[in-house]
């Protein structure tokens, strides 16, 4: 009886070493040319952990890099960044936070989300006849959809779940049951 308990508890050690480290954050799915972004995230890093997000610009083939902007992990897991996107031309662009060598990120982290940028604001062009004395305004509008998030399934519970399977197949296998 000793040995299964110590075989349990050594199997329960292994799948929850298995498990790794989240890092989620929070973008508009869209912004205007010129302003500034704001992105927030939470994370089981600890603090003082640095890292970088990066920001493409999808293109036909490939996507170009537009920056590369460092953040750190403050106190109770928060982190924040602001990014100005002035030069930034319209269309679809990914921001990422690569993947680290140092820590894994879990399969529920979100490192990987797209938001479109679109151009500068509507201004407003005043338009009038030779013979009125009257200026007519006219506005343009942009109208933007929506890009989806892709998510991640959570891998770590998976992991538990398939431990503790083996864990009752290997104890079933010895003629024991609960």
């Amino acid at each position: 009886m000793k040995k299964i308990i110590t075989s349990l508890l050594c199997i329960f050690l292994l799948v929850s070493g298995a498990s790794a480290y989240l890092i989620n954050f929070e973008a508009p799915s869209t912004i205007e040319s010129g302003t500034t972004l704001y992105v927030s995230g939470t994370s089981t890093l600890p603090e003082g952990f640095s890292t970088v997000m990066e920001f493409y610009k999808k293109a036909p083939v490939g996507n170009n890099k537009v920056a590369t902007v460092p953040l750190t992990i403050q106190e109770g897991g928060n982190w924040y960044l602001e990014i100005d996107t002035s030069g930034w031309t319209d269309g679809d662009y990914t921001m990422s936070i690569p993947a680290n060598s140092q820590y894994s990120y879990g399969g529920s982290s979100d490192t990987l989300k797209t938001f479109t940028v679109t151009g500068n604001p509507a201004t407003k062009i005043i338009t009038a006849t030779p013979t009125e004395t009257t200026a007519e305004e006219a506005t343009e509008t942009i109208e933007t959809e929506s890009t989806p998030v892709q998510t991640q399934s959570p891998l770590p519970a998976w992991i538990c779940i398939a431990g503790v399977l083996v864990s009752l197949l290997i104890l079933r296998k010895k003629g024991l049951t609960f």
